[in-house]
């Protein structure tokens, strides 16, 4: 039986970040730090972080959790990889309302964002925008990998946050992805 996994933006290691992986509150705390070279998402200069494996809903199956995440010429950048590791099982995509409604449910975007946009389509996944209390512009973001079993290899997602009262354009977001190394 092939093995399912919604995904739903989560608190982890006191970052404030997005994941769209259930992570219970005792296993929160287990993320550790580790070198980016071992990390399956990784940018230039940021540190990196993993979450002990679980098994998804079925209990069988293998699936990773890693981010990278700091600060680059005045951009925040956050970016979280969910990594199935069992050749039979797969990961589900996340529908655009729930990621929605995630994003603005996740504790540190509650607390300090506003200024939503709609969620839009991006690069086979999507994309939307809001500010900080401090004016911070900020993109979130969801992608799937490539198509594996019913669903797929791994789902990203994370955002960015640039200067205060810069907007950040798709093109920017696009340019940002492509400097991510996934290594699944």
């Amino acid at each position: 039986m092939l093995c399912r996994r919604f995904m739903s933006l989560a608190m982890a290691a006191g970052l404030a970040a997005l994941s769209l992986v259930l992570i219970p509150a005792e296993a929160a705390a287990q993320w550790k730090d580790i070198e980016c070279s071992a990390s399956k998402i990784e940018m230039p200069g940021m540190k990196c972080r993993q979450s002990p494996s679980d098994s998804g809903s079925s209990g069988t199956c293998t699936f990773e959790n890693y981010v990278t995440f700091g600060t680059n010429a005045g951009v925040y950048f956050n970016a979280f990889i969910y990594v199935n590791k069992i050749s039979r099982c797969y990961v589900q995509a996340t529908p655009a309302a729930r990621f929605e409604q995630s994003m603005k449910g996740n504790s540190w975007i509650k607390t300090n964002g506003k200024d939503f946009t709609e969620v839009r389509a991006f690069q086979g996944g999507y994309a939307m925008n809001f500010a900080t209390n401090n004016n911070r512009k900020c993109v979130a973001y969801y992608q799937p990998g490539p198509a594996h079993g019913s669903g797929y290899a791994y789902t990203q997602n994370g955002y960015f946050c640039g200067p205060a009262n810069r907007d950040f354009s798709d093109a920017q977001l696009a340019e940002q992805l492509a400097s991510l190394k996934i290594t699944p």
